[in-house]
């Protein structure tokens, strides 16, 4: 035998045995329907540069999530902003039902307000120390109790639960309110304190606490992620020394918007790898008090809020949006614009006078204005049947329900009233009321 043939001979056994590992490989493959690491070490053992090759593969593998997501960020266009100025808007796609739910502060159950699959949710005050949760137009989902000296701080529901801000009536050695998260069994009505101790701007996301720390002196942002019973994974730095203003957890990423008196701009941070991108810009008018946005399976939301007027008192806005399939900003709302809410076919603002405005998301249209007599101090929220409109007065907190076309408008809970709790006062003399709604 001549050494020719001996190679061949070398390389025919060379290519039985890669043959003979990969078949065992995929019987792995077949059985347990994951290839895991483990079965490609137990395979490739013995077998010379196998170990150079598998970590070639898990490269491969890496290379191609990585072009995803940088494909997923890279999609931009070029749309006309505000002011009439082309802009470049590079947010790539994103998956707007993977989003963070926060836990929403109030000094009253009757303010909490909150859509969820489609359902709205709301509290209200039913006794001494006793609430009850709302879906839709008056479904009961459960009630609950607070201990004696505990008092309602907020809530939220999220992933099936429903969380609660339970208020010590206590202050903390700095001389802040200390506040426990508990969450609601409905089948005794009791609450069940975690070992979390919350903070304000607080959010739930992929099942976790997400806190978001402040720094008052160098306006400083940071992110604390937390598991679910409050134990420190990670902290991000948002800003070093900018203020910021956070507009939400979105696929992934923490939106977040910088703000001067020149110009705006739209940033988002990646949670897993702490990277920071702007995705959009532009320069606001000088009457441009804030700015924020939101975005769902249509499009994106942009808000700009002015500086009170001096006759009405209220806060206006203008709202823009740019739908996904299109390179257009859309004007939606025509002067003195308070509130707006948003659901799948329709987009409703609200003006100072307690109008309703309709736009059609498919005729990019203004195609409606319905009348009402609700109260300025209200606020809108949206399911695919109709609006909900919470009415908010020192007297009464009524609640609506009205159809997409304004042909029909429900009171859903009618005229309760608000009452100051007995105050006491403060170490520092000052007095201090706890508000409560019967």
């Amino acid at each position: 035998m001549n050494g020719l043939d001996k190679k061949v001979i070398a390389c025919i056994l060379c290519t039985v045995l890669l043959c003979a590992c990969f078949g065992a490989q995929e019987g792995k493959k077949h059985i347990s329907g994951v290839m895991t690491s483990t079965a490609i070490s137990g395979c490739t053992t013995g077998v010379a540069d196998t170990t150079d090759k598998g970590d070639a593969v898990s490269f491969a593998v890496a290379s191609v999530e990585e072009k995803k997501k940088k494909e997923k960020k890279e999609k931009s266009w070029m749309i006309t902003d505000m002011n009439g100025k082309e802009r470049e808007l590079k947010i790539g796609n994103v998956n707007t039902e993977d989003v963070g739910v926060e836990i929403e502060v109030h000094s009253i159950a009757a303010a909490h307000s909150q859509v969820l699959d489609d359902h709205y949710y709301y509290v209200r005050k039913i006794d001494d120390h006793k609430y009850t949760l709302y879906r839709d137009r008056g479904d009961k989902v459960g009630s609950f109790k607070f201990n004696k000296g505990d008092s309602f701080a907020g809530c939220v529901v999220y992933d099936g639960q429903f969380y609660v801000l339970v208020d010590n009536n206590k202050k903390t050695d700095s001389g802040q309110w200390f506040y426990a998260l508990a969450v609601v069994d409905f089948t005794n009505g009791e609450l069940r304190k975690l070992d979390v101790i919350p903070d304000w701007n607080m959010y739930f996301y992929k099942k976790q606490i997400y806190q978001y720390l402040y720094n008052d002196k160098n306006n400083a942002v940071k992110l604390k992620i937390m598991n679910m019973k409050g134990n420190k994974k990670k902290i991000l730095s948002i800003s070093d020394n900018e203020p910021i203003t956070i507009s939400g957890t979105i696929d992934g990423m923490v939106y977040f918007i910088k703000k001067n008196e020149k110009e705006a701009g739209f940033f988002r941070l990646d949670i897993e790898d702490g990277e920071t991108e702007e995705f959009f810009h532009y320069e606001p008018s000088v009457n441009v008090k804030s700015v924020d946005f939101q975005m769902d399976k249509g499009g994106i939301f942009f808000e700009e809020y002015f500086d009170d007027d001096s006759e009405n008192e209220y806060e206006t806005m203008d709202l823009y949006f740019v739908p996904w399939s299109g390179k257009r900003m859309l004007k939606v709302t025509k002067g003195n614009a308070i509130d707006y809410c948003y659901n799948s076919q329709y987009i409703f603002y609200r003006d100072i006078h307690s109008r309703i405005h309709r736009w059609n998301r498919k005729t990019m249209k203004e195609d409606k204005v319905i009348k009402t007599k609700i109260h300025r101090d209200s606020f809108l929220n949206c399911t695919k049947d109709g609006l909900f409109i919470q009415e908010c007065t020192d007297e009464k907190h009524n609640l609506y329900f009205m159809d997409s076309d304004g042909k029909r408008i429900i009171k859903i809970w009618d005229d309760a009233k608000y009452v100051e709790e007995e105050w006491e006062e403060d170490d520092d003399g000052e007095e201090d009321y706890r508000y409560t709604y019967w």
